[in-house]
C-alpha cells in the first residue's frame, strides 16, 4: 500500500544542516500494524509526518499504490489526509468543552462526513474502542486511556485506509498502554485497517507485522 524509497529530509538550523532522515526505504503492506521503532530523535516523528504528507521530503519517494504523494499539489495532499488518513499523536487535543460522542462527530463534520449517517457511525467507532457508555462524558471525566480511546475512535471514524499513531501511548501507564495497542491489534485484524504507529516502548512490538528500526535518521 505505502513505499517509502530513500527518503532524506534535512533541516536548516542556523549556518548547519540537519539531517532528520537519510536515504529510509521500505513498504506497509496493506491491512498490517507496523511499528516505528527507535529513541527520541530518531526521526520517527518525521517519518510519520512525511508519509501523512504533513511534510515533504527533501528527497525521495513516498507511493500510496501507484501515485507518488510527494509530487501532489497542497489541494491533492490536503485531499488524501481528509480521505485517506487518519491521524493521532502523543496529546490527544480532544476539545475540552465536547463530550466524548461530540469530539467524534466533529472529526466527522471536518472531513465531510453525510449527515445523515454520522450519528450510527459515531456510536459504531465508540462501541469499537469500549466507550459507547461513556459517550456522554467530557474528557477531564474520563482517564487518559479513556481519552486516548475516544482519539482512536476520532481517527477511525471517516474509514481511512491507513491511521499513523505517533507515540501514542507515551503519556499512559504499561497497563493501560498495553490495552490501547490491543484496540489497534484488533483494529487490523477484525475492521482490516492499515496502521503504521511509532514507540520507544520495546513492550509493544510483539503486536507488530513488521518493526522498523531507526536511529540518528537511518533505517538500521
Amino acid at each position: 500500500m505505502i513505499r517509502c524509497t530513500n527518503v532524506t529530509r534535512t533541516f536548516i538550523s542556523g549556518d548547519s544542516e540537519v539531517r532528520a532522515l537519510q536515504d529510509v526505504s521500505f513498504e506497509v503492506s496493506d491491512g498490517t500494524l507496523t511499528v516505528l521503532k527507535g529513541r527520541s530523535g530518531s526521526g520517527k516523528t518525521t517519518l510519520i509526518n512525511l508519509m501523512g504528507a504533513l511534510d515533504e521530503p527533501t528527497s525521495g519517494s513516498i507511493f500510496y499504490d501507484s501515485t507518488d504523494i510527494t509530487t501532489l499539489r497542497d489541494t491533492g495532499r490536503d485531499r488524501l489526509r481528509r480521505e485517506t488518513i487518519g491521524f493521532m499523536f502523543q496529546s490527544v487535543a480532544l476539545v475540552s468543552l465536547m463530550s466524548a460522542y461530540e469530539n467524534v462527530d466533529f472529526g466527522l463534520r471536518v472531513a465531510g462526513y453525510p449527515r445523515a449517517e454520522r450519528k450510527e457511525r459515531v456510536l459504531e467507532c465508540l462501541r469499537l474502542v469500549g466507550l459507547a457508555s461513556r459517550m456522554k462524558h467530557m474528557p477531564q471525566e474520563l482517564s487518559g486511556g479513556e481519552q486516548q480511546r475516544v482519539a482512536i475512535a476520532r481517527a477511525i471514524a471517516h474509514k481511512p485506509r491507513v491511521i499513523f499513531a505517533d507515540e501514542p501511548t507515551a503519556e499512559l501507564d504499561s497497563k493501560t498502554a498495553l490495552a490501547v495497542a490491543g484496540i489497534f491489534r484488533d483494529l487490523v485484524d477484525k475492521e482490516h485497517m492499515t496502521i503504521v504507529m511509532s514507540t520507544h516502548d520495546m513492550s509493544l512490538l510483539d503486536i507488530a507485522d513488521q518493526v522498523i528500526e531507526l536511529e540518528n535518521g537511518i533505517r538500521l
